[in-house]
């Protein structure tokens, strides 16, 4: 299968893409600029440009390559302080620029209906859930959570407009992954870079680690991606995650004891965020009944992982 990637440079589109390479598919690399990526054990790929807020640059690219099918990652995940007008083309009108650019292709040749897969998010749920636990499905009603949820959940709306039988639109709501190659900007990999950081025995500066958190290995959330697109369920939503909650607290734990450096922490109040302890997690009942997919990785495995990388 000829598969397009958009956003592929980024951390989720390189895992992606390793893993769409190792299951045999031809994967299309494209992001907003020309440039070529380093994929985990397939060396240097080159990325085509594609602007998604282009919609003549989407259709051009597009009608070159004939995909058989499209996994969207491409957005804007940092929000804050970013102008309502670039949010709403990239976050929302970019996935319909490209989800109808795929539209207007030719019929495909084997026979089979064009799939595309947006990847939104688990920030459409839980808006005002301040306490307790909220187990998230396909059909949970949606509340979503600053303006990066509101932008996705906008966003699927709009392209589950052009579900047809010819083209197949699938939504993928994952919850917090991590693993090698994430940005210090998320709270694991800015915690393991403090850690790496420190002095043995000293303290470092945190925010508040009773925040709870669904996180899951960003090689389980690709490849629950690669089965929705390989299998063409008749199910369009479907929720990613471990469906555990973890505090903070508990992710600092386990990283101070991979340092050996018996560090103590200290509440930093410029690191605090008005955040609820309510547990929102993953209900991935629907994603292991139908595509046989459930979580492989510990989180105590993809923790050791990313703290060995940064030695």
């Amino acid at each position: 299968m000829k598969i397009l990637v958009t956003g592929a440079p980024g951390f989720v589109g390189r895992h992606l893409t390793a893993e769409l390479l190792r299951a045999g598919h031809e994967v299309v690399l494209t992001g907003v600029t020309k440039e070529s990526v380093d994929i985990y054990g397939y060396g240097t790929r080159s990325v085509l440009k594609m602007d998604i807020t282009d919609p003549q640059e989407c259709g051009r690219i597009l009608e070159n390559h004939l995909p058989d099918a499209v996994i969207h990652l491409a957005g804007i995940a940092k929000t804050t302080g970013q102008k309502t007008a670039l949010l709403d083309a990239v976050n929302i009108h970019g996935p319909e620029n490209v989800v109808r650019a795929l539209s207007k292709l030719p019929p495909s040749t084997k026979d089979l209906p064009r799939t595309f897969l947006f990847i939104s998010s688990a920030f459409v749920y839980g808006e005002g859930v301040l306490q307790g636990t909220l187990a998230c499905t396909p059909t949970t009603p949606t509340q979503p959570r600053g303006d990066y949820g509101k932008g996705k959940l906008a966003a699927e709306n709009i392209i589950r407009k052009f579900d047809t039988t010819n083209l197949l639109v699938y939504v993928a709501r994952p919850f917090n992954h991590i693993g090698i190659g994430q940005e210090d900007s998320f709270v694991v990999p800015a915690l393991a870079s403090r850690i790496r950081n420190a002095a043995p025995n000293s303290a470092i500066e945190t925010g508040n680690l009773n925040v709870l958190r669904d996180f899951t290995d960003v090689r389980d959330v690709v490849r629950a991606y690669r089965l929705i697109v390989e299998r063409r369920p008749s199910e369009r939503v479907f929720v990613i995650g471990s469906g555990k909650a973890v505090t903070i607290q508990s992710v600092f734990d386990c990283l101070n004891k991979l340092s050996k450096k018996s560090l103590a922490q200290s509440l930093a109040p410029h690191l605090q965020r008005n955040e609820s302890t309510a547990a929102i997690i993953a209900d991935c009942e629907s994603a292991q009944s139908t595509l046989g997919w459930k979580p492989e990785i510990s989180l105590s495995q993809s923790l050791e992982e990313i703290w060995n990388a940064g030695k």
